[in-house]
């Protein structure tokens, strides 16, 4: 041990995800299996496909950041943002349930759920998020809640 190796500070441990129970999220996506969700072509309020169809189907996952994904650098800017804790993915199902030229961004509603701290969209299906208290049921929640918003579909006519 060095001189000065006393005084510097200890680094972080790295970000394990939260486990079911020891997390700090409003809502987890066991709770809402049966919750309806508008498709965004829906021209009836029975156009509608459930949680449970969606999770069952594949179209909606999340899994821990790789290390590589857990930090960006604006393209525009040069500025890092980051840290990224998650990869959410939405199947092509979960991609019927929101349009991109909707008033609202899906994830920019994503952003401002509970304990989501920012987002970073890397393509149409699949989104960076950071959120460290959430654990991986409770971030498909959010996305779910982010879905319910009205603003992400196109206006009705």
């Amino acid at each position: 041990m060095g001189l000065f190796d006393r005084l510097r500070a200890p680094a972080d441990p790295p970000w394990t995800p939260p486990l079911l129970g020891s997390c700090a999220c409003a809502e987890h996506v066991e709770l809402l299996h049966d919750h309806p969700l508008p498709l965004a072509t829906a021209r009836e309020s029975r156009d509608t496909v459930t949680v449970g169809e969606l999770v069952a189907g594949s179209a909606l996952d999340a899994r821990p950041a790789e290390p590589e994904e857990q930090w960006r650098v604006l393209a525009h800017s040069g500025q890092r943002i980051g840290p990224f804790h998650w990869m959410l993915k939405l199947g092509d199902q979960g991609r019927a349930l929101y349009d991109d030229a909707a008033p609202a961004a899906l994830d920019d509603t994503l952003s401002i759920q509970p304990g989501v701290e920012r987002v970073a969209r890397e393509d149409p299906e699949s989104f960076l998020v950071g959120a460290p208290t959430l654990c991986a049921s409770g971030l498909k929640a959010a996305m779910v809640r982010a879905l319910d918003n009205p603003r992400v579909r196109p206006m009705p006519d």
